[in-house]
Order: structure tokens, then sequence, then C-alpha cells
């Protein structure tokens, strides 16, 4: 993982929804069936395409997201409640797989194409998962609808990827689950958002 590149991608997909902000739900709709659409055809019949695959893989992530961010009750509840759960599946997926070795041939390259967003050299080897960009979306959306700022809709994103870049660093792991670090991260955007509030009442106060 590039840090700066991580924390680059998180500033620009947490970004997308107020570019979007006009796009209404079936325009995304549409977008999503397209994406997925072309996802089925290319792994089903193995077609490696990169990088045009990492198209397809924005189209159904932050389309997907967006719609999710939108769907959700603009609340902390119902949003802290999917992380969660997605976090403990994330941790699961990590620690069943973890020393396993990957679908060999081109049928499993085209799954990670089309699962994934790859990042080749020279500007840094990694893959983002296809869910982790789809959260980095949700988290955004949801604090736009919510009336917060871009900065506490960015916030996520960008800690997660710092926390995982702090934990790669600091222990032996280094293939990691990056939802529960947008958790961690959505978490210390909420606590900002009520730190916030309480001041600026405060501040009404006297």
């Amino acid at each position: 993982m590039v840090p700066g590149l991580s924390i680059a991608l998180a500033l620009i997909f947490g970004g997308v929804p107020w570019v979007v902000r006009r796009f209404g739900r079936k325009l995304l709709a549409t977008s999503l069936a397209i994406g997925i659409g072309g996802s089925i055809v290319g792994a089903s019949f193995a077609l490696s395409l990169f990088p045009w695959t990492n198209l397809v893989v924005l189209l159904v992530a932050l389309s997907a997201g967006i719609l999710l961010g939108r769907s959700l009750k603009p609340t902390p509840w119902p949003l802290l409640v999917l992380l969660l759960v997605f976090s403990v599946l994330d941790i699961l997926q990590i620690a069943l797989t973890s020393g396993g070795s990957a679908p060999g041939g081109s049928t499993g390259t085209s799954l990670l194409q089309y699962s994934n967003l790859t990042i080749p050299p020279p500007i840094g080897r990694f893959n983002l998962g296809i869910l982790d960009i789809l959260f980095i979306a949700t988290i955004a959306e949801h604090w736009r609808r919510r009336g917060g700022s871009v900065l506490l809709a960015e916030g996520p994103g960008v800690i997660g990827f710092i926390a995982a870049g702090v934990f790669v660093v600091l222990t032996p792991y280094s293939n990691l689950p990056l939802i529960p670090f947008l958790t961690f991260g959505w978490l210390i955007s909420q606590g900002a958002s009520r730190v916030n509030r309480r001041t600026t009442k405060s501040g009404e106060r006297s």
C-alpha cells in the first residue's frame, strides 16, 4: 500500500457523492446495472481487460455505495450497525482465506480484476477491494445527507487508510481487512461531529 496514493484515492472516492449529488436514483441504478452486467460478462468469459476493469469496479462500487448511503436513514445507528456487520465479515473473510492459494488460471485472474481496483507499477502496486470503495462512498453520501461537511465525509476514508498503514508498520500483518479501519474512521468523524455540535450550542447559549 502506497500511503500518499491511498489517501488520495480516499479523498477522491469520498468526494464523488458531492459531484453526483444531482444524479437521481434511476441514473445511479442504471450505472450500477451496467457495471454489474459488465462484471458478469467479463468474469464469466475470463476476459482480462485490465486496466478497463478498473472502470467497471469503480462504476459498481461508487454507484452502489451512493445508493446505499441514500437508502439508509440519515441517523448514525443504521450505518454503524451496517459497518460493524461488514467489519466482522471482512475479518472472517481474511482469516479464512489467509494462507490459502488464490484461484489460478485466467478465471481466477478475471475474478480478481473485476472485484478489485488494481494500481500497477510504477505508481505503486496494491489492490483495493470493491466493498472497500463502496463503503467509502456510502459513508460520504450518508454524511452529505446528514448535512455534514466534506471534511467529515472524507475523514473516515483517510483515517482508515492511515490507521491501516500504521497497523501494518507496527505488526507482522500485511493482508488486512479495511472495513474495520473505515469503521474506526467513521467513529472518529462521528465523535468530532458531536463535539462540534456541543461547542456550537455552548457558544450560542453564552
